[in-house]
């Protein structure tokens, strides 16, 4: 089945004056002739490649394609497996991936890719169309915070995105998703289903939150021993708070592999933990004791509890253990945030309190 990138005559015109061109399969948009554009790709990625662009950007060649799904108009359930290669030597082959649901006020949430990539891509916002965009990063590059482990070798660390793409450096997809799978008591899975830095369907995190939380009944019992399992593990780590320019990635799954972590490395490893657990978790950012913080919001049995890890790890207490919410956003004096999960915040959507 042929497929064909839609890019406006503005594109086109853009892109024979920055040296971009994209290339959907059998087809192609710029730069000539099909032979002249893929002269320099190898024979397997001719006749597998989905879409692909090339970029010259500050002399840097950049190039990113698609080679599943085997459309950029297709159906799915409950998530899509993106497979690909991103070549970009300004920002070590990483691209950027947006998901937004269509025509619906939702926020936009973002993965980044990197090198030969297999990334699966959640539609957390149920039912519905949903565009899907992988840009070539150009502008901006990202922002590496990186850091000396204890033998003094360099580690990548937590990645900053200013500004760095651009739409006319994009292979755009169409999807819908068929599901319209809902967690308890909330309009869709926003909550329960895995994003970028919370991967609670990663077989790590799915294996250590069964071997948590064996022996336990209730959803408030699994709480519990997940919240122990991370106080007991997992240390707060100082030279990583704050502005610090040498920053330690908090995703869930670095914070597993690091033992240590800054509030939000501890809200989204227990985000993960817990969503594993089919528990939605809400993981919350804002301010609390006039600081940037983060901890999670969870539904147990029909109510939204705060819990926030962080806080009861320094102060070895669990005064922060499913403690009544004032509001969806926290509570009045020391907890007022948003759910954190998406790049920009739903405002529409905040859950009554029973």
């Amino acid at each position: 089945m042929k497929t064909f990138l839609r890019i406006s005559a503005v594109f086109l015109f853009a892109c024979a004056i920055a040296g971009c061109s994209s290339v959907g399969q059998n087809n192609v948009v710029m730069k000539g002739t099909l032979s002249e554009v893929e002269a320099d790709s190898p024979a397997e990625e001719q006749d597998t490649a989905v879409a692909k662009i090339i970029c010259n950007h500050n002399g840097a060649e950049k190039s990113l394609v698609l080679y599943s799904p085997d459309s950029l108009d297709s159906v799915a359930d409950r998530f899509v497996t993106l497979k690909g290669r991103a070549q970009d030597p300004e920002n070590r082959d990483y691209a950027l991936v947006t998901v937004n649901k269509t025509g619906e006020n939702h926020p936009y949430y973002r993965y980044l890719v990197q090198g030969e990539f297999e990334q699966k891509i959640w539609f957390r916002y149920g039912k519905g169309n949903y565009t899907v965009k992988l840009y070539s990063i150009v502008g901006n590059p990202l922002v590496f915070k990186d850091y000396k482990d204890e033998f003094g070798n360099i580690c990548e660390g937590d990645i900053s995105i200013v500004c760095g793409t651009s739409e006319q450096y994009k292979i755009e997809l169409s999807l819908f998703n068929t599901s319209d799978e809902k967690s308890a008591d909330t309009p869709d899975c926003r909550f329960l289903y895995p994003s970028y830095e919370i991967q609670s369907d990663n077989p790590r995190i799915v294996a250590l939150s069964n071997s948590v939380c064996a022996g336990s009944n209730t959803d408030e019992e699994k709480l519990s021993a997940i919240h122990e399992f991370i106080l007991k593990n997992i240390s707060y780590d100082y030279t990583s708070a704050g502005g610090s320019s040498r920053r330690k990635k908090q995703d869930a799954l670095s914070v597993l592999d690091n033992k240590e972590a800054v509030c939000e490395g501890y809200a989204k490893l227990f985000a993960a933990l817990s969503r594993a657990q089919g528990i939605p978790a809400a993981f919350m950012e804002g301010k609390a004791w006039n600081s940037q913080h983060a901890w999670n919001n969870v539904l147990v049995d029909g109510t939204w509890k705060l819990i926030d890890a962080a806080k009861n790890d320094a102060k070895s207490y669990t005064e922060y253990f499913l403690k009544s919410l004032d509001s969806f956003r926290g509570i009045n004096g020391n907890h007022d945030g948003t759910s954190g999960d998406d790049f920009y915040e739903d405002d529409t959507f905040f859950p009554l309190l029973p």
